[in-house]
């Protein structure tokens, strides 16, 4: 990445499904047995709960993972991870031994509870963002769950008199390390394109080729 005066740019966006876990599973025929495995959040599928005590991961192969965790606090730490303490979270104190006669329940195989996760955080969104008041910009790529949320704001500095204000998460390691930028186009455009590519699958939206594409459409204006 590079900002209008050429300076390479580093820019780190933390991503939930990135997280590596490490946890203790059985053989497959010798329950007695265990080895440590590690895997990214992106191949869970959901979490499910088995008792007060015991929860468990479920991944997209079909394999679980049964965890001595209550659910509440499991689904906390897969969906809502605290990346400030970086990006691997070892599972192996509580899965394993400590947890080898927990009876976990078969659901329906119509039962889907992966979606609005896997979507938002596997989104990467390719983009032009301005510092909130000023001029500064910079082309850089983060992902659509580093954002806590999105705002319209109306802004005579730019082409079409509107933008978007994101306000990223606490633990992500923004652009302007100020925990939020501007994206120079109208609200519901970007919306639109936003709620496009999610329903699409899309694992990439890069808005950097549409600014190119319009430039008397889209970006500031710098008088």
């Amino acid at each position: 990445m590079k900002n209008q005066d050429g300076k390479t740019l580093h820019f780190v966006s933390h991503d939930p499904s990135e997280v590596l876990i490490d946890a203790l599973v059985p053989e497959k025929n010798n329950s007695n047995v265990f080895h440590r495995v590690s895997f990214k959040a992106s191949v869970i599928d959901h979490v499910m709960q088995v008792n007060d005590a015991v929860s468990a991961l479920v991944l997209k192969s079909n394999l679980t993972i049964p965890v001595a965790h209550p659910f509440q606090k499991l689904r906390e730490m897969i969906y809502d991870p605290d990346l400030s303490a970086g990006q691997c979270l070892d599972l192996t104190p509580v899965t394993g031994l400590v947890v080898k006669d927990a009876l976990v329940p078969a659901l329906t195989d119509e039962v889907k509870l992966s979606g609005e996760f896997n979507q938002s955080a596997s989104l990467m969104i390719n983009a032009i963002l301005r510092k909130p008041g000023t001029n500064e910009v910079i082309n850089c790529s983060f992902s659509a769950a580093a954002v806590s949320s999105y705002e319209p704001l109306v802004t005579n500095r730019t082409k079409s008199g509107s933008a978007v204000a994101i306000h990223f998460n606490a633990a992500v390691r923004d652009p302007f390390g100020t925990g939020k930028a501007n994206l120079d186009m109208p609200y519901d455009d970007f919306i639109a394109l936003l709620a496009n590519a999610k329903n699409k699958g899309s694992t990439t939206l890069d808005l950097c080729a549409m600014f190119v594409a319009n430039p008397d459409k889209y970006g500031f204006n710098p008088a």
